[in-house]
């Protein structure tokens, strides 16, 4: 009874301040997920190091042209804020264990629903990036990374189990997440030790990140002990480059060198190397049905003085029989009698032939393939990572 006679009702705690922590079964499972995305995201971290820096690497996740961790890592993509994506992944997973390990030692008791409602808010944000990056790979590169497929299923998990921790409290995730901005709205000075505290180890990695593993210094790398061999001011760096016409990372390596073939300093050397088995011994199948052919043109092209012109046209049209490559070089100003007698003579086999085997020499197993002087180039192919070349 209150004093007044009534009733006396007991006070309903705040949302905020029930004490209902994530579930220990739930926190070891986040922690699982994260810890398998933390080793993930190590590899993947390193294997962009090892790309970008060491000459014929190749990860353990590349397993086709399409199926390729490396073509990825190799992207102008696969960078943000000065460091790989892989290693933003790192710092998020790292934080989700820790998170984790504060669930499972109690730790979040004076603030039981934290730990569940900043996973939530931070897989969220963690699978709308999965979403973009997936979105990248499939419109802009043609070409997947296996196991970040497998981190986006991870995230995916760790978005699931934040939402049934969270659900635990009786609330919506939304509810939840707006009752922690109240609470730590009112403790801003917790509240920016402990954001301050979770940030350091991300911002600490962007400054202390190696810039001799960008993909602009990497190319750098590859051709500053060429370059004084070479001379400084007497001979070109000689680049050649090794193109399929059926292979798309193919054609944006083709508009991304078309920026500096006419500079003196730079060669670029166009070779073929069709991924068709026709006249490519290292195929055991047909992979670009026409391949062959389409390099003999561009072989002829070349010839007649219209080697450019007629690659951004054949990369454009996709021209494969004999007929519509001869229409394809008219409409870049070849002759046509001379360029179809010039697709089967001797001279045109001869130096297809030759590419091939040098490009198998030099250990070429996919398009494009890039040399700095016959050194083997891993890197992304855009004009900028070419700049240095110039400085001579």
């Amino acid at each position: 009874m209150s004093r007044h006679g009534g009733v006396r009702r007991r006070r309903t705690p705040s949302p905020e301040a029930l004490p209902v922590p994530m579930s220990r079964r739930l926190a070891a499972v986040i922690l699982g997920l994260a810890g398998i995305g933390a080793v993930t995201s190590a590899y993947l971290a390193y294997a962009h190091l090892r790309l970008h820096r060491s000459l014929g690497f190749k990860s353990l996740c590349s397993i086709s042209e399409r199926w390729s961790c490396d073509a990825v890592a190799l992207s102008p993509w696969s960078w943000f804020a000065g460091m790989p994506v892989a290693a933003h992944g790192l710092w998020f997973y790292l934080l989700v264990v820790v998170l984790a390990l504060a669930a499972l030692s109690r730790w979040n008791l004076p603030f039981p629903r934290s730990v569940a409602a900043v996973t939530l808010a931070a897989s969220v944000f963690s699978v709308a990036v999965s979403l973009a990056l997936a979105s990248i790979s499939l419109l802009a590169l043609d070409a997947f990374c296996p196991l970040c497929l497998g981190l986006y299923s991870i995230n995916l998990a760790l978005l699931l189990c934040a939402w049934a921790a969270v659900r635990r409290t009786g609330e919506t995730g939304l509810s939840a997440l707006r009752a922690e901005w109240r609470f730590w709205r009112r403790r801003q000075g917790r509240a920016l030790l402990v954001a301050g505290g979770a940030a350091l180890p991300l911002l600490l990695g962007m400054v202390a990140w190696p810039s001799g593993f960008s993909p602009v210094a990497s190319i750098c790398a590859v051709a500053s002990s060429e370059r004084d061999q070479a001379g400084r001011g007497t001979r070109p760096i000689k680049l050649d480059v090794y193109l399929d016409f059926q292979c798309p990372h193919c054609k944006q390596a083709n508009r991304a060198l078309s920026s500096i073939r006419s500079r003196s300093k730079v060669l670029v050397r166009h070779r073929q190397f069709p991924l068709d088995s026709k006249c490519n011994p290292l195929l055991s199948r047909q992979y670009h049905p026409g391949a062959c052919l389409q390099a003999a043109a561009a072989i002829c092209a070349e010839g007649l003085g219209r080697g450019d012109e007629f690659r951004v046209a054949l990369f454009e049209g996709g021209a494969r029989t004999e007929s519509g490559l001869v229409a394809l070089a008219a409409s870049v100003g070849a002759p046509d009698d001379g360029f179809r007698a010039c697709l089967h003579s001797d001279e045109t086999k001869r130096r297809l032939t030759d590419d091939i085997e040098q490009g198998i020499r030099l250990g070429v197993e996919g398009t494009p393939a890039l040399f700095v002087h016959e050194r083997r180039y891993l890197g992304p192919v855009d004009p900028a990572a070419f700049s240095c070349l110039e400085q001579r």
